[in-house]
């Protein structure tokens, strides 16, 4: 299949989608460059105010900065939680600098008198900033919001790196970044048989993605899968962490008469990994047993990779490829969200 010949992807979301390794790196250096007067030591918990795309890169790092001392809190919506004050930083977080919702945290930050750091690429977010005088990490402009988390990602593991967490270095961002070019060189081609994502692609193709990873280790990425899903390839996907799911979802996976028309189209998709609590481990293990037995469609996959930050990459890089490759095999354009800017037209129309 020449992907490129399809004309599926006029705006390059396949390309944009393999800079992720080198996207890690650029943040990476714009954090080092700005180098802001921050000492977190100051503050009582960390507040991540974004939407979408800009908001997964606050999902990732609260994961991956695992030995922060401060609560870290990813904060989806118009209004900042009532505790937010003087001793919170706040890290307003939009990639086109105009996501209304992010816009409105970071005027009631202002008014509350927070510690705030603005991570945007222009629009009234920046602007605004420079007004106050607040820091601002400047991403590369001209990307789907989806595309480019891994300059925020690496802006925000450089900002924290700086702070003190051990979790992640620039040695092990390197290592971690070496890893992933070696995997796009297998996995930019999909006639390679070693191509995992469109392998998993071809699998869920047709079918209705029920996506499941543990909540303390790597819910940021299963909640990136479907939304990927969701994005690119115009189809719905679903989401829930485990344990939560052994407590009412796996239920829903009893097979009988009344659901058996939809059934089959459901597939589980498993993701792993070896830093997994051992009794989550267990849980993934017994619950795909039971679906199995009931005649249930289930796919495990397992994070590779030398360190915790590589094994989340891995997974995250793999969803993204895969969803891009979904949406050639649903022949719809991957960068097309008509309703997503129908949608904003609607709203603007009401102020």
């Amino acid at each position: 299949m020449n992907l490129k010949m399809n004309g599926r992807d006029p705006s390059g979301i396949l390309n944009k989608t393999r800079e992720l390794p080198d996207q890690l790196l650029k943040g990476w250096s714009i954090g080092k460059a700005m180098n802001p007067d921050i000492d977190i030591e100051t503050y009582r918990q960390i507040v991540f105010c974004g939407m979408g795309g800009s908001a997964i890169i606050g999902d990732l790092a609260r994961l991956i900065l695992s030995d922060l001392s401060l609560p870290f809190l990813v904060n989806r919506g118009y209004d900042l939680p009532s505790f937010a004050g003087p001793e919170t930083l706040i890290v307003a977080s939009s990639y086109s600098g105009n996501t209304e919702e992010t816009l409105s945290c970071f005027e009631q930050a202002v008014q509350k008198k927070c510690a705030v750091i603005c991570i945007t690429s222009g629009g009234t977010l920046q602007k605004r900033a420079a007004e106050l005088d607040y820091p601002v990490f400047q991403l590369p402009a001209g990307y789907p919001p989806r595309t480019a988390s891994g300059f925020g990602l690496g802006v925000l593991l450089s900002i924290f790196e700086s702070q003190g967490s051990e979790t992640v270095n620039e040695v092990s961002l390197n290592e971690s970044v070496r890893f992933l070019k070696g995997l796009d060189s297998v996995w930019s081609n999909p006639e390679n048989p070693e191509c995992l994502p469109y392998q998993i692609a071809s699998k869920v193709q047709g079918r209705i993605p029920l996506i499941y990873a543990t909540e303390d280790k790597c819910q940021a990425v299963g909640y990136r899968w479907k939304t990927q899903l969701n994005e690119n390839s115009k189809s719905q996907a679903f989401y829930v962490s485990f344990p939560e799911m052994n407590h009412n979802e796996i239920v829903g996976w009893m097979r009988h008469e009344g659901i058996e028309s939809y059934y089959c189209q459901l597939l589980m998709i498993i993701l792993k990994l070896p830093d997994d609590h051992f009794r989550n481990q267990m849980r993934m293990d017994l619950t795909q047993k039971l679906v199995k037995a009931d005649g249930g469609l289930v796919i495990e996959l397992k994070a590779e990779g030398a360190t915790f930050l590589a094994r989340l990459l891995y997974l995250l890089f793999l969803g993204d490829l895969m969803s891009v490759y979904l949406s050639y095999m649903y022949k719809v354009d991957p960068a097309d969200i008509q309703h997503i800017d129908n949608l904003k037209a609607g709203l603007a129309a009401v102020k």
